[in-house]
């Protein structure tokens, strides 16, 4: 292979996505086949992704994310989240690509020089670029740069990248625009504020004329929903798992279509010989048990057999006999304190002095070792045997409770039916929007038990999805009885409407005495006096753009709104200040902004160019999604995987 060509094929791979590098053990997703017989998961307009491309990214992303959450179970739910991540993305890259390349953008000559000097030919011993060696290649007869340049300008990837980068710099922002995210962030205005307690009603205040107006005026207030008494019963894995089978084959098939969900850490298979020690011991035994191991230690180091001292000298009598093997692979974490050392050796090493641990002194030897990723057959089959069983008892439960719902006759069938699966659960009467205290809010429950007519029996059994894809069983509905809506009498809800007729009447009489407080608030120069003499509580307080709560007062969002945008930009006394109000659970609160800051222009200077980038990085980001919603909205995208 000549220069030339040893340069185009090693600086391409240099802006390739890390992923695209990882090694495929992916499971065979691929719905659809191209004319050429390869297995294509999706495509975009005239542009196939290959399954062994998509997989490779795929099991990239699956590694990183057990990585970055491990315990976390890898269920078909995640594995369908990390499809659609990972498919979206590759089709936002053929999407920019070919848009990039429908407009003609070329990759920049710096750029294209920047990748070709990167390659390690152009290197010295030091790792940094070698001009000299650079000059020498380029002046070689056999060495075609223009030729070098336009391949590596021609890579899809670097197209990607750099149509991206031209497309994120292309918004700029204003000193203007600063200025005002500086003012949004560090102007403050003072205000004055009083607090108007909530008028007080009695409620032997009230009349009978006016509850009585109060309930005829708010009817529909108090309408009684529709409530409905179900007997139902609910078929669980659990229930049906006894009766469930699974075979060998089964659980190989299994295995071999979910190999992700079967992932391990880095594990260690060990032996041990130890010499107990009491939990109060002494020195003089505890100096005695650890000579114990000290002597052992000799007798490896002078040929004798591990397996053969641990019989002979070994406490723990379970695994002396075993030749010290403790059994079974010790995934890392376990064992917490002891994992620097276990897992620092290598196969066939043993420790080199005596290991202290809660139970005595130790001498461990590292039998074997698996690196961290998808579990042996025979290692994970317990867990194989376990998922299967599950699935198969889901898919049982779903099956049993479809039969009972079609083969009832009436309720007294279901209860029978019902009865070796725990009996029928009664509810009390509930509306459609209630949670039961059995099974909580389910919406599909609630609405197929008042499609019921009273008496009748849902012939398909519903499933207790308590959350997206997650389902707690089956349940067959009888719907034992029905009350319709209506409106209750006023005695019915009496205290309910005192509650009510008293709440508003508090709230009306407080806007009065707000609006009187108002008044004379307006037409005074002194705000905290006046409102003193009024029986409120003052205070005077400075406040930001987004300070939206007020020790004393509580939550006031529209406040802060108010101060900001009723008064003047300039710093400085707010003459003439209007007074407004807002209402908080303590009453309401009557406030009048006093005075307003100015900007700071010395610290302005030093965040202005740190405020332009956030905000170009803001309207770049804006404008490249709207860019790209566009754009994907004219593509022709087929996706031939299952990513939900």
């Amino acid at each position: 292979m000549n220069l030339n060509k040893k340069i185009i094929y090693a600086a391409v791979p240099v802006v390739i996505s890390l992923y695209l590098f990882c090694f495929h053990a992916g499971e065979c997703l691929g719905q659809k086949k191209n004319a050429q017989g390869k297995s294509i998961v999706a495509k975009v307009n005239s542009s196939e992704i290959a399954e062994d491309f998509f997989n490779s990214v795929y099991d990239r992303f699956m590694q990183d994310f057990r990585n970055f959450n491990p315990g976390s179970p890898v269920d078909e739910e995640t594995k369908n989240w990390a499809r659609k991540y990972v498919i979206d993305e590759f089709i936002k890259r053929e999407i920019v690509i070919q848009e990039a390349k429908k407009k003609n953008f070329k990759v920049s000559d710096a750029e294209v020089d920047k990748i070709i000097k990167d390659h390690p030919y152009f290197k010295g011993k030091d790792g940094k670029f070698d001009n000299t060696k650079y000059l020498w290649a380029i002046n070689d007869p056999n060495f075609n740069l223009k030729q070098v340049r336009e391949q590596v300008r021609g890579d899809d990837e670097l197209i990607y990248t750099e149509f991206q980068k031209e497309m994120m710099n292309r918004e700029k922002a204003s000193d203007g625009e600063a200025l005002e995210e500086f003012k949004k962030r560090t102007e403050k205005v003072k205000v004055q504020c009083a607090l108007l307690k909530s008028a007080v009603v009695a409620d032997t205040s009230l009349t009978e004329a006016e509850i009585s107006s109060y309930f005829k005026a708010n009817t529909e207030k108090y309408r009684m929903p529709a409530r409905a008494k179900v007997k139902y019963v609910v078929i669980t894995p659990e229930k049906v798992r006894s009766g469930t089978t699974v075979s060998n084959e089964e659980i190989a098939a299994y295995y071999n279509s979910n190999k992700d969900e079967f992932f391990l850490p880095e594990r260690i298979k060990i032996s041990h010989i130890m010499a107990a020690v009491p939990p109060d011991a002494d020195t003089k035994t505890q100096d005695e048990k650890k000579a114990v191991i000290e002597k052992v230690l000799g007798l490896l180091k002078s040929g004798k057999k591990f397996e053969d001292l641990a019989g002979e000298y070994s406490e723990d009598r379970g695994t002396a006999k075993e030749g010290g093997s403790i059994g079974g692979y010790i995934p890392k974490g376990r064992m917490r304190d002891l994992d620097d050392i276990l897992f620092a050796m290598k196969k066939g090493q043993y420790t080199k002095e005596p290991v202290k641990t809660a139970f005595g002194y130790h001498l461990f030897r590292l039998d074997d070792r698996r690196d961290a990723g998808i579990g042996l057959f025979d290692e994970v089959f317990d867990a194989v045997r376990e998922a299967v069983l599950k699935k198969k008892s889901e898919e049982r439960a779903a099956l049993v409770a479809g039969q009972i719902a079609a083969e009832v006759k009436n309720i007294t069938d279901l209860e029978s039916s019902a009865a070796p699966y725990g009996g029928l659960t009664e509810t009390p009467l509930f509306s459609e929007k209630d949670s039961l205290d059995t099974i909580g809010y389910i919406p599909e429950f609630n609405k197929r038990s008042f499609a019921l007519k009273k008496g009748g029996i849902d012939r398909s059994a519903v499933p207790l999805e308590w959350r997206p894809k997650k389902i707690l069983g089956h349940a067959v509905i009888a719907l034992a009885d029905r009350i319709e809506s209506s409106i209750p009498t006023m005695e019915e809800v009496r205290n309910s409407l005192i509650l009510d007729c008293k709440r508003d009447k508090e709230k009306e009489l407080t806007r009065i005495n707000a609006d009187s407080v108002m008044s004379a608030l307006r037409a005074s120069d002194n705000f905290i006096t006046t409102a003193e003499n009024a029986g409120c509580e003052t205070k005077e307080t400075t406040i930001t753009r987004y300070q939206y709560y007020i020790e004393g007062i509580g939550y006031v969002p529209d406040l802060a709104k108010a101060s900001f945008d009723s008064t003047p930009q300039e710093a400085g006394l707010i003459k003439g200040g209007a007074v407004y109000s807002v209402e908080v659970p303590a009453g309401i609160c009557i406030f009048k902004p006093v005075e307003r800051t100015g900007v700071d222009e010395k610290a302005f200077a030093k965040e202005k160019d740190s405020l332009k980038k956030n905000i170009e990085s803001q309207k770049n980001t804006a404008a490249f999604d709207k860019w790209y919603d566009e754009a994907k909205k004219r593509a022709k995208i087929e996706v031939y995987i299952k990513t939900e």
